[in-house]
């Protein structure tokens, strides 16, 4: 679905963030090409869970408000690339 995604949309999925409370969802971020981003507020809370798994995620929040809180300040414009959605298919 990921892949799927970056083609119809023209997603460049190495400046993408793949953000999960689950191990694949990291997984499946680590697959696609994508930066991964634990957050601790859904299925693996803690963070000595996700240092088990078999896929580390690169980056680990307590939750998506200060994942994105993160993103804001440390954004660079040109880094930043935004889908055209309304293309047609």
């Amino acid at each position: 679905m990921i892949l799927e995604a970056a083609r119809t949309y023209d997603i460049d999925l190495s400046k993408s963030y793949m953000v999960g409370d689950a191990g694949s969802d990291i997984e499946a971020g680590v697959n696609a090409g994508c930066r991964t981003v634990a957050v601790l507020s859904g299925q693996l809370s803690e963070e000595h869970e996700w240092l088990n798994l078999p896929v580390r995620p690169e980056f680990m929040f307590a939750d998506v408000y200060r994942f994105a809180a993160h993103l804001l300040s440390e954004r660079d414009e040109s880094d930043i690339s935004i889908p055209d959605t309304t293309r047609s298919n």
